[in-house]
């Protein structure tokens, strides 16, 4: 007679139902994932507004005034250098995910001295005392950003370009396509156009963008601290990049990337800028960094940072060169 461990075996036909239901499943979440359009009409959208110095100085300042409202960090309000009239150069700076205006403050104030405006500006729910709030914005709210940036460094100069680290890179590259009425230089530092894949595998790529790019999952956080929804922005804004990207205006593009960089995927790093400069006829020029400097991801942020290793004067006159159309 059989015991009662025997009864409780499920026949066969029914665990090979489970596992086709089950199976089933999973072909359903692949399809969900991989169908889901990233095309988004409010990504490919410009905002382009005509400001005198005048006007561009008071936004800029509303900008930071609101960034005290907010209760943003001191160090991380956005910030205005300027020599008090619109000069002959001007550039918007934008820093990278989960960091704020201070990292760029260094190479600002290079390009400072040698003539140029320049604008640092915050990133949405950048800055905060609880830097994990940096993953409530959304991709809209930075291209709104990036518009209304674009506008007032406009203003600030009679020639104008944008510098961007990371994601901030992918927003610099935004620019350059939908803004050609402003922008005529980009240079692109560690741009974060995807994850490298030591991060994550390429199939990854589009979960991290759809999933967490559109809030179908609670927020998580990476080691470093970067927050995955975030991370998932820049992911839909770089799936809204052109092919055949139009600004017959664009004088130079610019890339560098770090061979220690671990965070991004370099061909894409190189190929997504040279694109956009062929494209144009654009001057381009890549450039990677002596592997002996040992520079990681952070190739900007000045004063005790590993990832530049006390190499910030050799490569702010590099950066300069290079957004100026001229190699390093």
């Amino acid at each position: 007679m059989p015991g009662p461990r025997a009864n409780m075996k499920l026949p066969i036909r029914i665990i090979l139902s489970l596992v086709i239901v089950i199976a089933g499943l999973i072909a359903v979440l692949i399809a969900f994932v991989y169908l889901w359009p990233l095309q988004t009409k409010s990504l490919q959208t410009p905002n382009p507004q005509k400001l005198s110095y005048p006007q561009s100085i008071g936004l800029a300042q509303a900008l930071r005034t609101q960034d005290i409202r907010e209760g943003v960090k001191p160090g991380c309000l956005t910030t205005l250098y300027t020599h008090g009239y619109k000069s002959a150069q001007s550039v918007v700076m934008f820093h990278g995910v989960g960091s704020c205006p201070h990292q760029m403050e260094g190479l600002a104030q290079y390009f400072y001295a040698r003539g140029y405006n320049v604008l640092v500006v915050r990133l949405p729910d950048h800055g905060l005392p609880n830097n994990k709030l940096h993953g409530k914005a959304t991709a809209q709210q930075y291209i709104a950003l990036t518009n209304e940036a674009v506008n007032i460094a406009g203003g600030l100069g009679r020639e104008t370009g944008a510098i961007g680290l990371s994601g901030g890179g992918v927003l610099t590259t935004w620019a350059a396509e939908y803004r050609p009425d402003t922008i005529r230089r980009i240079l692109v530092l560690s741009p974060f156009y995807a994850p490298s894949t030591i991060q994550a595998p390429i199939w990854q790529r589009r979960v991290l963008n759809v999933v967490y790019g559109y809030g179908l999952l609670p927020d998580q956080f990476s080691a470093s601290g970067l927050s995955y929804h975030a991370l998932g922005q820049f992911g839909r804004i770089v799936a809204n990049l052109t092919s055949r990207p139009t600004n017959p205006n664009l004088i130079s593009v610019a890339s560098v990337v770090a061979p220690g960089d671990t965070a991004i995927d370099h061909g894409l790093g190189e190929s997504i800028p040279k694109q956009l400069a062929a494209t144009n006829h654009a001057i381009f020029h890549f450039y990677s960094p002596p592997a002996s400097w040992n520079l990681g991801h952070d190739i900007v942020t000045a004063g005790y940072n590993p990832d530049l290793n006390g190499h910030a004067n050799d490569v702010y006159p590099i950066y300069l060169k290079l957004y100026e159309g001229q190699s390093p």
